[in-house]
């Protein structure tokens, strides 16, 4: 799940505008990212058949359950993030013999 959606997930506790969670969000990719949360089972999606059309989501269970972590995900970011962004991963070191395993 990307980072934007925990934000999106976590905001699901609140009645909020989503698409002011996230500047620069655009109404497809926030469709996209709930779409993407609710099949993977961390959000409902409930549909008011008013006028204008109303639609509501919710943290399931297994979502409220991760809370804490996700918090505490999104709490790391905040402090380290950038920094760690710029990071370069450590470089792997060559194969023995570097020979290829591939038979013929």
């Amino acid at each position: 799940m990307a980072r934007h959606g925990v934000s999106i997930a976590l905001a699901c506790r609140t009645s909020v505008s989503y698409t002011h969670l996230i500047p620069g969000v655009t109404q497809h990719m926030l469709t996209v990212q709930l779409r993407e949360l609710e099949a993977d089972g961390l959000i409902t999606r409930t549909v008011f058949a008013e006028v204008p059309p109303r639609v509501e989501y919710a943290m399931t269970t297994a979502t409220k359950e991760l809370e804490p972590t996700i918090l505490s995900l999104l709490a790391w970011w905040e402090e380290f993030g950038k920094s760690a962004g710029a990071c370069q991963p450590a470089p792997v070191p060559p194969a023995h013999g570097n020979r290829s395993t591939r038979q013929s």
